[in-house]
C-alpha cells in the first residue's frame, strides 16, 4: 500500500490512528509491506494492480488490528471477488510473509471495535472454520 493511501485512511480515521502504534503504521506504509502483499498476491497467480491494492487494503486493517485475520479469507471472497482456494492461499502467504513477522509488542490488541466505517464494510459471519478442499490423490490398486 502506498504511503497515499495510509494518509487517507489517516484522514478517514483520525480517532483509529491516534490509538495505533507509530512503527505498526510506519510498516504498513513501507515498501517492504507493499512488497509482502504483492508477493504473495503474484505467488497465488494474482497479478491485477487493483486487485492486489484492495487485498494490500483489508491487509492493512487486519495489521492494524480491527480486521480479525480469519476473515480476511472471506472479505478477499466477498469484497474482491477470489475464489475459495485462492484466497485461503493468498491469506496463508500474507500470514508467513507479514503478520507473522510482527513483533507481539507492536501489534494492537485485536479488540475489533472498528469506526463504524469498518463495521459497514467487514463479513457479520466473522471467523471462517471452513476446510478447504483436499488435493487430489492418485493412487495405482498394488495387487
Amino acid at each position: 500500500m502506498q504511503n497515499t493511501n495510509l494518509e487517507k485512511l489517516k484522514i478517514d480515521n483520525p480517532e483509529f490512528f491516534e490509538k495505533l502504534d507509530r512503527d505498526l503504521a510506519e510498516y504498513a506504509g513501507s515498501e517492504e509491506f507493499a512488497t509482502a502483499v504483492a508477493r504473495a498476491c503474484l505467488l497465488n497467480n494474482v497479478d491485477d494492480n487493483d486487485t492486489i491494492e484492495k487485498i494490500a487494503y483489508w491487509s492493512t486493517w487486519t495489521l492494524f488490528g480491527a480486521i480479525p485475520e480469519k476473515s480476511l479469507i472471506d472479505l478477499f471472497e466477498q469484497k474482491i471477488k477470489l475464489d475459495s482456494a485462492t484466497a485461503f492461499n493468498i491469506y496463508e502467504d500474507i500470514d508467513d510473509l507479514v503478520f507473522s513477522q510482527i513483533e507481539e509488542e507492536i501489534r494492537p490488541e485485536e479488540d475489533y471495535s472498528k469506526t463504524d466505517k469498518m463495521t459497514n464494510l467487514t463479513s457479520p459471519q466473522g471467523t471462517r472454520d471452513k476446510k478447504l478442499p483436499k488435493k487430489d490423490v492418485y493412487r495405482e490398486n498394488l495387487e
